[in-house]
């Protein structure tokens, strides 16, 4: 909800948009202070409105998917879990700047999840409502596991455009096989 991500960058009453004003630019204002005090930089005349707002995902062959923007920057891997064709190991990295000319913070610790713990046992270092989004996510997994053993025809049918990522994933990773 809007309240639950106001809550999230800190806004404790709800803000009103002045007339003409669109919530998605009032986002950007609120959004803005909290970016230059991370990187110590003003990128008031230099960030677009997509680089403030929008949860541009990258997936860099095979395994590796960085979100971009300028606040903090959440990064995927995904690695195999031994011989289980059915699961993975899923890294999950929050990547946060710093000032330049500031001492680097320390290194983080890093936090196992085991296969049954929902990510809200990682709230405090994931954030409740991020934490909340893995969870939701996760628990549609076990269904579209199933769903993809349950075809007919033995093969999983992929949409034209929603799934194009899955389809190029496995076009290149033939390339890399076959040659």
């Amino acid at each position: 909800s809007m309240d639950a991500m106001m809550e999230l960058m800190g806004v404790e009453e709800m803000p009103q948009l002045a007339p003409g004003e669109t919530a998605r630019e009032k986002l950007a204002e609120i959004t803005l202070p909290t970016v230059n005090e991370q990187s110590g930089e003003d990128f008031s005349s230099r960030a677009t409105m997509s680089e403030l707002m929008d949860s541009t995902l990258y997936l860099l062959f095979p395994n590796f998917a960085p979100w971009a923007g300028h606040g903090t920057v959440i990064t995927y891997r995904h690695r195999p879990n031994g011989d289980d064709v059915d699961s993975c190991i899923m890294d999950i990295y929050l990547l946060t700047r710093y000032p330049e000319g500031t001492e680097s913070p320390e290194d983080a610790t890093t936090l196992r999840l085991g296969i049954d713990q929902p990510f809200s046992d990682a709230g405090e270092v994931l954030g409740a409502g991020l934490a909340n989004v893995f969870n939701q996510d996760g628990a549609n997994l076990p269904q579209v596991q199933k769903g993809m053993k349950a075809s007919k025809k033995g093969t999983v049918t992929l949409g034209n455009y929603q799934e194009v990522r899955i389809r190029h994933f496995h076009q290149t990773l033939d390339k890399y096989i076959n040659s």
